[in-house]
């Protein structure tokens, strides 16, 4: 049985996971790879939060935290407790509808970030951090987050900040509603 996010975090703690997110080119699947066992999962599809701790932009990969489970049906969930991300004072706030897609640039070796629902307009990031609110169901390498994303260490001339290269893109998890069952 699945159980969302919002209601698993009391009970998570214990059982949280250093893992690595990739997506394999063999086998058209993301690959989660839990770094004390290594032990790998792949799945079609995957929803959840987890903690993202930084990338590895040479392989094109994402290190994660959270606990996982992949159903017999090859769709992953993962769970982390909510968490109020610190954005630092310096960090600009980039425009966004409410997906952002996210996936690797192999040739450029950093992320490309992309408006998915608004201006589609195009941003990169040389590292990610924070915590990455998963809304994957495209069947490509693509991740989807829903929040908010700020940017830090570019000046861009463009008030869209079109093509801007980051240091590092800060992605911000909405607070779940709160229920009183």
């Amino acid at each position: 049985m699945w159980v969302s996010w919002m209601s698993y975090s009391d009970f998570l703690e214990d059982n949280l996971q250093s893992l690595e997110l990739s997506w394999s080119r063999t086998q058209k699947r993301f690959r989660w790879i839990d770094q004390a066992t290594q032990e790998e999962s792949l799945c079609y599809e995957a929803d959840g939060l987890f903690h993202l701790k930084g990338t590895d932009n040479v392989l094109g990969r994402l290190h994660t935290e959270g606990e996982l489970e992949v159903d017999s049906s090859e769709i992953a969930h993962i769970w982390y407790p909510w968490y109020e991300v610190k954005v630092p004072s310096d960090a600009v706030e980039i425009p966004m509808g409410n997906r952002t897609r996210i996936c690797f640039n192999r040739a450029k070796e950093c992320w490309r970030v992309r408006d998915e629902d608004g201006s589609k307009i195009v941003y990169f990031a040389k590292d990610l951090e924070g915590l990455f609110n998963l809304d994957w169901k495209d069947h490509v390498g693509h991740l989807f987050h829903v929040g908010k994303v700020y940017g830090l260490g570019t000046a861009p001339e463009d008030p869209n900040f079109e093509k801007a290269v980051f240091e590092k893109v800060i992605l911000v998890a909405p607070k779940p509603m709160e229920c009183d069952w």
